[in-house]
This record gives structure tokens, sequence and C-alpha cells, in this order.
């Protein structure tokens, strides 16, 4: 049985792309921890080489998301290849919470993935991305 766990996230350390973050976390009990997180389920462009226009843009995004969200929290549904954290960065509250990994899948800013060799994004998925979000799109 696999076990998912819910916590709250209290600082954002730094956003590395659109789809993986630094965060601290609160464990409860004084407790915090550091912790990489790869949103789970949604693959971004990368901030480098040909994907990188639209990656910085989504990575931009991404850091606007979180600066206006207020409280959010991770669920953490385990770890990747690489030992971090994979999951879901949602945004908390009584009427709306939201997750961050389906509103870039929804705008179109992240495709589908669930592990293994990533598909590059096509030149048309990166234009797209980029008008959408150099438009002023949410």
């Amino acid at each position: 049985m696999t076990r998912h766990y819910t916590v709250p996230i209290v600082e954002v350390v730094k956003i590395i792309d659109g789809d993986s973050l630094r965060v601290v976390v609160d464990l409860g009990w004084h407790i915090s921890k550091q912790v990489d997180v790869r949103l789970s389920g949604i693959n971004t462009p990368e901030v480098r080489g040909r994907e990188a226009a639209a990656g910085k843009l989504v990575k931009g995004y991404v850091e606007q998301w979180i600066a206006e969200a207020g409280p959010i929290e991770l669920i953490s549904l385990g770890l990747d290849k690489y030992g971090r954290s994979l999951g879901l960065v949602d945004k908390r509250g009584p009427k709306d919470n939201w997750s961050l990994n389906v509103i870039l899948s929804l705008n179109g800013y992240a495709k589908d993935y669930g592990g293994g060799k990533r598909e590059p994004f096509t030149g048309e998925e990166l234009a797209a991305i980029i008008a959408k979000l150099e438009g002023g799109a949410t």
C-alpha cells in the first residue's frame, strides 16, 4: 500500500523550473525539512537549450502562481529516481483547492508525463506556450 503525505509548505526556497521546486515543509512538532519536489504527472519546457524561451516563461508563471496562491501544501506521492519528492503542489483553502500540476496542464504549459524518457516539445508547442504567456494568459 502506497502512502501519500500532505504537509504545509512554509517556504519556497527555489523554483528550479516549471516542474521542479525546492521547498521547506512543516512536519509538525517544530520540525521542518527542505525537500526537492518534482511535480507529478507533468513535464514543462526546460529552462536551458532549445526550450529555454518557453521554459523561462513557464518558470515565471509558477513564481507568480506561488506568490499569489497564499498557503500551499505538498501532497507527496513518493520519491522519483533522483530522490526528489514526487507530488502535487496545492493551494489550500476552504473553497479553492487548486493543484499547480493541473493548472499547468490545463493551460497548455505542460505535457502529461508518466516517467521514463520525456518527449521533447515541438516547435509549435513551444510557440503556443510563448504566445499564451507573453500575451498575459493565465
